[in-house]
């Protein structure tokens, strides 16, 4: 869009990719080679509730400055669920400007996102989902059809271009893939308030397997963010398996996903990009609920055993998967 020659793009930046805990993920943006031509950095407070609604109240204030004195556009393009997208989408409402929304007529039963969500959809006039199903869920909400177009989940469209060799991809993480090893990402609980208690039970369980390699990412910025940084980070010092890296980057993710066991946590990650790299993703609890599954999504309870005995069986059975999973919808349960 910024090569268009017709119309003009421009790009705001905001939400966590200025917090150095997240990993100042700005600077992928700026790797990309992509200007960013708005940048709203407020740091957050804390993890509260009252913390993050201070913060949605402070870019919403800084939105509102940017499109009443720097930039007036003909369209705002915005994906996904998050808290920090429905604050630009309030206050281009109330500018009366048009709102193109990516992946929307999703179902996340299990987080505030799936309210978010199906907000910023009501508050748009143009969509681009990522399945037929989805776009039936935005057609009974009101939605007009011929302004919903299903493109498929849009951050799969580049998979091959991601070519790095096995010595690169240790080097860049520090770690010797020479074991089984998965990717760990686990975000707060913000419906059921349980956060504590399940990241607790999903560290007692990786906890007994001293010879896997667990690579820990950053949870969102969500209430209760802060407690799963000072469990995670606290496992990681005592075990020598485990490492903690902010943000792996579309480039390094992507790639270490073809060469890894699979994925654990609860991020839609597992759900929507996972399945094409033919690994299992264990889906821990019930903040993913109501997501359309491949058959490489085995749904876990927050129960150390039941997680526990998911990793023991992805490991006993060596189990992987062949061909274009993203198509067959089916839940495993163990």
């Amino acid at each position: 869009m910024k090569k268009e020659k017709s119309f003009s793009t421009k790009l705001l930046v905001t939400g966590n990719h200025f917090e150095k805990k997240f990993g100042n993920t700005f600077n992928e943006i700026i790797q990309d080679k992509l200007k960013i031509d708005y940048k709203i950095n407020i740091k957050i407070g804390g993890d509260s509730a009252g913390e993050i609604a201070k913060y949605f109240s402070k870019q919403s204030e800084k939105v509102s400055f940017i499109l009443d004195q720097k930039f007036r556009p003909d369209l705002v393009i915005l994906l996904g669920d998050r808290f920090e997208i429905l604050s630009i989408a309030s206050i281009s409402k109330i500018y009366n400007i048009p709102i193109c929304h990516l992946h929307g007529g999703e179902t996340t039963e299990g987080s505030i996102d799936n309210k978010i969500r199906h907000a910023i959809s009501k508050l748009s006039s143009l969509h681009f989902v990522s399945h037929n199903m989805h776009k039936r869920k935005l057609l009974k909400m009101g939605e007009k059809s011929n302004l919903i177009f299903n493109y498929g989940a849009l951050g799969l469209n580049d998979l091959k271009n991601f070519n790095l060799s096995k010595e690169k991809i240790e080097k860049k993480i520090k770690l010797s893939i020479n074991k089984k090893t998965f990717v760990v990402t686990f975000h707060p609980e913000t419906l059921n308030k349980t956060t504590n208690l399940t990241i607790s039970n999903l560290l007692n369980a990786l906890n007994k397997f001293k010879n896997v390699n667990f690579i820990f990412t950053c949870p969102n910025m969500d209430e209760d963010h802060a407690k799963v940084f000072v469990k995670i980070k606290s496992y990681v010092k005592k075990n020598k398996n485990s490492i903690f890296i902010k943000s792996l980057g579309k480039q390094l993710y992507f790639n270490l996903l073809k060469i890894i066991d699979g994925v654990i946590g609860n991020s839609s990650s597992g759900i929507i990009e996972v399945p094409s790299f033919n690994i299992p993703t264990i889906n821990i609890g019930d903040r993913q609920k109501g997501r359309l599954q491949s058959k490489t999504i085995y749904n876990s309870g927050q129960n150390s055993m039941s997680i526990y005995n998911l990793i023991s069986k992805i490991i006993r059975r060596n189990i992987k998967f062949k061909g274009k999973n993203y198509k067959k919808i089916k839940k495993n349960k163990f």
